[in-house]
């Protein structure tokens, strides 16, 4: 399976993620640093992976991320559905709508 650039980048910082944590929040600038990703773009992954519930963030000095779960129990899946699920939602919708739109047509000329 290939990834793309954007699922690339969040599986490399959740990676980051579980292997910098120790029980620690991690700061995004850190990842950023390691990783030679923009802390800009990180930002965007992680508000929808904190959203879906993938890794939780810790406010304040010393804040930063920690995964919600044992990295064990995170799938590669879950990741990439957390960062692209408003899109596939999307699409689905789109389809539904096509689908119902030739059903109207196909109902014209039975």
């Amino acid at each position: 399976m290939r990834l793309s650039t954007r699922g690339r980048y969040a599986v490399m910082a959740m990676a980051d993620l579980a292997i910098h944590a120790h029980g620690n929040p991690v700061r995004l600038g850190e990842i950023a640093e390691r990783q030679n990703l923009s802390l800009s773009y990180l930002e965007q992954l992680f508000r929808h992976l904190r959203k879906s519930g993938v890794v939780k963030s810790i406010k304040g000095p010393g804040g930063g991320y920690l995964l919600s779960r044992p990295s064990s129990e995170i799938r590669i899946s879950d990741i990439i559905f957390s960062i692209f699920h408003l899109l596939l939602i999307g699409i689905i919708l789109d389809r539904i709508l096509l689908f119902e739109a030739f059903k109207d047509i196909a109902n014209l000329y039975l």
